[in-house]
């Protein structure tokens, strides 16, 4: 993380050097950073529901068996290499998003946003097709151990509607931080993981017995759960008036 760092600084040095030097008094000004932070911290709480729900899964896998945590992680592995899609998509998406309403003109950001879920969502379905029909042969790629090979056959066809899900939220999100829409987002996520998936995996996979298939019925239903809340999201914000946001707007405070 820290060789990352110093890597975007070095590349980008000649494009922030310029905001940098000379310090100016005025970065220390209290009420931007409140209102920056207001507008940020809604965004880390987001990710710190997603990446905690799907920790505690894991540890949930780790009480069933080796072998179950073992096909647990070979699913999880696969659908987070996928995922990289999708990241990059939401990523260019929040950006395009953004400087369309920045700029007033509120057609590009609507445009932007479904270019963006075309391409992430369309090629987690691609994905999705080879999970659900080639899971013995993925699953063999990772393993050679029988058992673990059983259960993540199993489950590798649900990490495909997992990921399909997973990829909508990904893009609908960035979406809504691209038009400084962060706080409700936050709230679905909290919802959907946290009230929905983690309980339900818990239910289905330790309670109910089903094992490794009922934790990832657990993420199927909670990412089902955020993905439909946050298209809904993205079809109210982007549908009415799009406004640029300015820090300086005392309603932000």
């Amino acid at each position: 993380m820290r060789i990352g760092l110093a890597a975007t600084v070095i590349a980008g040095w000649r494009s922030l050097e310029p905001t940098l030097r000379p310090w100016r008094a005025e970065s220390w000004d209290w009420l931007p950073l409140r209102r920056m932070a207001a507008l940020g911290l809604p965004v880390g709480m987001a990710f710190f529901f997603e990446f905690n729900a799907f920790g505690l899964v894991t540890v949930m896998a780790g009480w069933l068996g080796t072998a179950v945590m073992g096909g647990h992680e070979v699913a999880l592995n696969l659908a987070s290499l996928t995922f990289q899609v999708p990241v990059g998509a939401a990523a260019a998406s929040g950006v395009m998003v953004g400087r369309a309403i920045g700029r007033g003109d509120p057609d590009a950001a609507r445009r932007d946003a479904v270019a963006g879920l075309c391409v992430g969502v369309g090629f987690m379905a691609l994905a999705a097709v080879v999970f659900i029909t080639l899971p013995g042969l993925l699953a063999r790629a990772y393993t050679t151990d029988v058992g673990v090979i059983a259960i993540a056959t199993a489950i590798i066809p649900l990490a495909g509607l997992f990921q399909v899900m997973d990829g909508t939220q990904a893009v609908c999100s960035a979406v809504l931080r691209g038009a400084g829409d962060t706080r409700i987002p936050m709230l679905l996520h909290l919802a959907g993981f946290w009230a929905v998936s983690i309980p339900l995996s818990y239910l289905l996979g330790i309670r109910a017995g089903w094992g490794a298939t009922g934790l990832w019925w657990g993420f199927v239903g909670g990412l089902t759960v955020v993905a439909t809340l946050d298209l809904l999201r993205v079809k109210h914000r982007l549908g009415g008036e799009l406004a640029r946001l300015e820090l300086e707007r005392p309603e932000l405070a």
